[in-house]
């Protein structure tokens, strides 16, 4: 995927901790499905709908 496509893509939860355990990033999911940094507690990303995130939030936590 495009960076630009990225950015605006929405994806599931099993997509975001897939693409975060590709870079060694372990993620908690709070019961309200807040992403959070297991190591260091840090939120990564709020969800937008059920088992939707935005694509721009986990491209934040990954640096790019």
């Amino acid at each position: 995927m495009r960076y630009h496509d990225a950015l605006c893509a929405t994806v599931s939860l099993a997509e975001a901790q897939a693409e975060l355990r590709r870079h060694g990033i372990t993620a908690t999911v709070a019961d309200d499905g807040t992403l959070s940094c297991q190591e260091t507690g840090e939120k990564i990303a709020e969800p937008i709908e059920p088992d939707g995130y935005e694509g721009a939030d986990i491209i934040g936590v990954l640096g790019y």
